[in-house]
């Protein structure tokens, strides 16, 4: 559950364009973006909810907010991906102001099959969507967090970033103690990185490419699910949608002229 979008979402394009700052180079911007013409609302931050610049509220969070799921249950190639609900794309051009949308998981060595599903749009999203309250133990839900829901009992994080977390019911595991860490603290991602690129070791950064690649792969095909309109069968192989060959166009896109990859 996510509160973005925090930029507009769910609406249509600007209908009156205008001559782009001096300090905004245009044609830059849009890179291998389809040619348009510029118009207040794209930046300095909105850009994010464009079908064309960016990935929507989905693709700007989830890999904060799911990650502590992503690395302790291995959430990496989905069997599928489907928008439950949404408020829909308006007219080809930016995301919902709301989704809801579903990943399932099959087996991973030994870890049974799973599904995880992701609430964005924040206060726009519908009070009667929101099955995750009823999950809480009668707690209020915070503005974005992460719902762990076990046999035994859940793993409530109320942030994007796993910095707090609760053990629920409260009154089942009051008693119980914190675990000793087995992973490094953290000197902040950007000495993290820098420091892993001097030791030319990558496991030094906790989210090297290895890990945030997939990572990545995992939240996006959400978006591409939104843009296709269907659910997708993915294969983590030939990175394709099995079932739905007309996805192809949001995996790999058609790069404008002057910008393609050599």
């Amino acid at each position: 559950m996510n509160n973005r979008p925090i930029w507009p979402q769910g609406i249509g394009r600007p209908k009156e364009s205008s001559e782009a700052p001096k300090h905004i180079h245009w044609n830059e911007f849009l890179g291998a973006a389809p040619e348009r013409p510029y118009a207040p609302g794209y930046h300095p931050f909105a850009w994010r909810g464009w079908l064309d610049f960016g990935t929507g509220a989905l693709g700007d969070m989830a890999c904060h907010t799911i990650n502590v799921a992503a690395m302790a249950l291995e959430l990496f190639d989905p069997q599928s991906v489907e928008v439950v609900d949404s408020s829909g794309i308006v007219d080809r051009e930016t995301y919902p102001a709301w989704s809801i949308i579903r990943f399932q998981f099959g087996q991973r060595g030994e870890r049974p099959p799973i599904t995880l599903n992701w609430y964005d749009g924040g206060e726009k999203l519908p009070e009667d969507k929101r099955a995750f309250k009823d999950l809480l133990d009668g707690q209020k839900p915070s503005g974005s967090g992460l719902l762990l829901v076990g046999e035994k009992g859940s793993f409530y994080s109320q942030n994007d970033y796993g910095a707090q977390h609760t053990l629920l019911p409260r009154d089942k595991f009051k008693d119980v103690k914190e675990p000793e860490s087995t992973l490094p603290k953290s000197p902040g991602h950007f000495k993290e990185w820098v420091e892993a690129i001097k030791a030319n070791d990558p496991k030094k950064a906790l989210s090297n490419f290895d890990y945030a690649g997939r990572l990545t792969e995992t939240v996006v095909l959400g978006v591409v699910a939104l843009k296709a309109g269907s659910k997708i069968e993915w294969d983590p192989i030939a990175m394709k949608a099995k079932n739905n060959p007309d996805a192809d166009q949001y995996i790999r896109r058609d790069y404008r002229k002057g910008f393609s990859i050599r």
